[in-house]
């Protein structure tokens, strides 16, 4: 595939220069130039946010197509230019499509364990999906990874054994703050500073940090409610980021997650041996 993209695209800048743009109006250039702009836009952007390139790689499918389709047609009729040999060069370029097909076709990779289902299976899942309650019970607090509530993704980031990764969602309910409670995932001990890159946004609204305490057990975070109405009331996700945002996409972050509550009455009674109350730095960014 890398190939036929290198090949559609010098082919459309080969065949508007030699036309000192006059190919500007075939297909063929149109097209590749258009896979040309998009890739590189595309490729700017993962560059960028790489932490989101996995999810949204099919994004350069598109252009990889459009690739394909002018090599093969500029191969065809570079074929069919050659009259002295008959339809040889013409069948030939038909045979190696099929055959580069067939070969992609039986390299298609899939998740271990997937299997197709019938259309029928599929109704019935989505009426088992219908039929599912929508009120779901959540818990007043998170003290472990293991309380997802039955709702797909509900903690993901935060491990079995207390230690997170770079980023954890966590669904609330009627969230009036946010309060987390953390410790260092290793033994050494870490400075009140290090947790300064911690941010937490409910949607779309950042939360801006009341305090930072130091405790027996860790630190505890407490985080303002959400201002907007919208993020008030009801069940909301609240995302939670705790490592810088250049390292959002390397794993594992220092810390060791103990709590996560959302309501001011389960602030637990101050074991406080240091505090900071410095408002976020990194408040406004996640």
């Amino acid at each position: 595939e890398l190939a036929f993209l290198l090949a559609a695209w010098a082919i459309a800048i080969g065949r508007l220069i030699s036309t000192r743009w006059k190919a500007l109006v075939e297909p063929p250039v149109i097209l590749g130039l258009w896979s040309l702009v998009s890739a590189t836009a595309l490729f700017g952007f993962y560059l960028r946010f790489p932490f989101i390139s996995s999810r949204y790689l099919m994004d350069f499918a598109p252009g990889i197509a459009i690739c394909s389709w002018v090599f093969w047609m500029t191969a065809l009729r570079m074929a069919g230019a050659l009259n002295r040999l008959g339809p040889f060069p013409s069948l030939v370029v038909v045979v190696s499509l099929l055959c580069w097909w067939g070969n992609s076709a039986a390299r298609i990779w899939t998740r271990e364990g997937s299997s197709p289902i019938t259309f029928g299976e599929l109704r019935q899942r989505m009426a088992r999906e219908r039929a599912r309650p929508t009120e779901v019970e959540l818990p007043l607090e998170y003290t472990n990874a293991t309380q997802r509530a039955q709702i797909p993704f509900n903690l993901d980031g935060w491990l079995e054994d207390g230690r997170t990764l770079a980023s954890i969602a966590a669904f609330v309910r009627d969230p009036e703050c946010l309060i987390l409670e953390l410790a260092p995932a290793g033994d050494e001990p870490l400075p009140l500073a290090a947790y300064d890159c911690i941010r937490a946004k409910i949607g779309l609204e950042f939360l801006q940090r009341e305090s930072l305490v130091q405790t027996t057990n860790g630190v505890r975070i407490l985080f303002s409610g959400p201002k907007r109405a919208r993020y008030q009331r009801g069940y909301q996700v609240a995302f939670i980021a705790l490592v810088p945002r250049e390292k959002l996409s390397l794993g594992e972050s220092p810390f060791r997650l103990h709590r996560i509550a959302w309501r001011r009455d389960m602030l637990a009674p101050s074991n406080a041996i240091k505090s900071d109350t410095r408002t976020d730095p990194n408040g406004d960014e996640l």
